[in-house]
């Protein structure tokens, strides 16, 4: 005799007639999802016929309430971990592009003063190939990429310790 229960004014039923009508996919929704079957129960005819006191009402539709945040808190803290793995991915990629890209203007620096350096030495050396006027207009173009290259290198450089 279910009587006993100072909470229940009636008689629980053992049978439901309602989960006949559930399909397979419906049934499995139910067997591993506490809070699909908590919705499915509390709304049985014969659960809603039983006389059952507001407070132990309001505890199921706390808990059925509760288990939709913490579903969704979960959900959340998935969407926060996945950004996360993706914003130290970007980072990790940032790095590694500033690496390179410092390295390929180290040695762009490094190629343009050595062009320079061969070409003044090739002026000051020999016999004059080229004229005085071709000859600083040349070198300092070399010079200004030089020196372009070192401070973009510079700048990078600096950027990446900002960062760090």
């Amino acid at each position: 005799n279910y009587n006993h229960s100072p909470h229940i004014h009636s008689v629980i039923p053992t049978q439901f007639e309602e989960i006949k009508l559930l399909n397979p996919l419906q049934m499995e929704s139910l067997l591993y999802n506490e809070n699909d079957f908590m919705i499915w129960y509390s709304n049985l005819r014969t659960i809603r016929s039983c006389r059952v006191e507001q407070p132990l009402q309001e505890s199921l539709h706390a808990k059925i309430e509760l288990a939709a945040i913490q579903k969704s808190v979960n959900e959340k803290k998935l969407e926060l971990e996945k950004k996360d793995r993706q914003k130290q991915e970007i980072a990790l990629r940032h790095n590694l592009n500033a690496s390179v890209l410092i390295d390929k203007l180290s040695q762009a620096a490094r190629q343009a003063e050595d062009e320079s350096e061969l070409l003044m030495r090739s002026f000051l050396s020999g016999p004059q190939v080229a004229q005085p006027s071709d000859f600083i207009r040349d070198f300092m173009a070399k010079r200004r990429q030089l020196h372009i290259r070192s401070a973009k290198k510079e700048y990078v450089a600096a950027q990446e310790r900002r960062r760090g």
